[in-house]
């Protein structure tokens, strides 16, 4: 049975995931530390990286704060056991109030440090001056973190991803925002590599899914730490044009970069779901012939109204034979849906390529897919 102290537990849990890692309603509400931060933090445009070292700094904090936070939490709803009566706790439920105490005062006391003499301390400081190429005149901390602040304004600047975890790349920089750190590397002193894609059915972001995929950035000099960014498909071919050298892909991974694409497979996998379409050249007195759109593949498709009893709905009756292959009768249905509006092309309708009668994707069957 739950007490009122174990739900006060959860509901405090469940707020804290929330916070530190915001869906996008609550970004958008401001309830990060960007925003509730943003009089301590400066402009990220006239400063990236002094803003992002103050961002994770007190990001650092805030979250270092969170398990006292839960400590008060549980004291507050059993004042008598936890409070008045500590000595008598188990040992190890006295650790845990004990360093959640030391912890965020470990925490203050590291950012304090770090911040001497203009955060000439902070970790990230330290590594800049290692981030040129080896046969290039070394340079101090602050004069790469100019050349790095200088290119963030420039407006050709690629970016992608969420806030917390989002990619810029610059003329000669490629940087990774962490929660708590940045990951930094010289384009011209790393090498890329495709090492991994992650495709999702379900996203917030297209309602025909998405592709992520992931680049492993491994510089040359073997002092410094590789890394990994993630960005969505439609994104590579602008992140390619941005890098100077070619990503890599040794696994050979299929990357796809438009929603047009995307849209095919929702399509197929439709077309699959609905009846097949029966096809005997014997009866039909013809053979499939070759697609009318790519001449590649066989006709493979047939539309047949289904969605609705005949005479019943906008569907219309499709008499035509079999002239198009699924990936081009897709396509076709892509290009005469609301190209401003991708979250309807699903439930959307077109003409056929041949007597224009309207369908919709229930409409579609095919020939011999599997």
């Amino acid at each position: 049975m739950l007490t009122s102290e174990n739900i006060s537990g959860l509901v405090y849990c469940f707020l804290c995931l929330v916070f530190v890692i915001p869906p996008q309603e609550v970004a958008a509400a401001g309830l990060t530390i960007q925003n509730l931060f943003g009089g301590l933090l400066g402009d990220e445009r006239v400063d990236f990286i002094k803003y992002h070292i103050r961002r994770a700094s007190i990001t650092l904090v805030v979250h270092a704060f969170l398990p006292l936070g839960y400590v008060l939490v549980i004291a507050w709803t059993n004042a008598e056991q936890y409070i008045y009566q500590f000595s008598s706790l188990a040992l190890l439920i006295q650790i845990g109030f004990i360093s959640s105490i030391v912890l965020p005062l470990a925490a203050v006391g590291c950012v304090l440090l770090w911040s001497q003499d203009g955060w000439a301390h902070h970790p990230l400081m330290l590594k800049l001056k290692n981030l040129y190429p080896s046969n290039e005149p070394s340079r101090s901390s602050v004069a790469v973190a100019n050349a790095i602040n200088v290119e963030m304004r420039r407006p050709d600047l690629f970016s992608s991803g969420h806030y917390s975890q989002k990619v810029h790349v610059t003329d000669n920089w490629i940087i990774k925002i962490g929660t708590y750190n940045l990951d930094i590397a010289h384009q011209t002193n790393c090498i890329l590599s495709l090492c991994g894609s992650e495709e999702y059915t379900i996203s917030e972001e297209s309602p025909h899914g998405v592709q992520m995929l992931k680049i492993d950035v491994r510089p040359v000099d073997k002092s410094q730490s590789p890394f990994i960014i993630r960005l969505r498909s439609i994104d590579y071919t602008e992140l390619r044009s941005k890098l100077h050298a070619p990503v890599v892909n040794a696994r050979n991974i299929v990357v796809k970069q438009t929603v047009t694409e995307l849209f095919v497979d929702a399509f197929t996998e439709t077309v699959k779901a609905n009846p097949p379409y029966t096809f005997n050249p014997e009866v039909a007195g013809y053979e499939l012939e070759p697609c009318m759109g790519c001449m590649q593949e066989t006709a493979n498709v047939k539309i047949v109204k289904l969605c609705a009893p005949p005479g019943e709905g906008d569907c219309q009756e499709c008499y035509c034979k079999p002239l198009w292959c699924i990936d081009c009768l897709a396509k076709w249905f892509s290009y005469r849906q609301d190209q401003n509006n991708t979250q309807t092309w699903l439930s959307g309708k077109a003409g056929c390529p041949m007597c224009r009668a309207k369908f919709c994707m229930a409409d579609v069957c095919g020939i011999g897919l599997s």
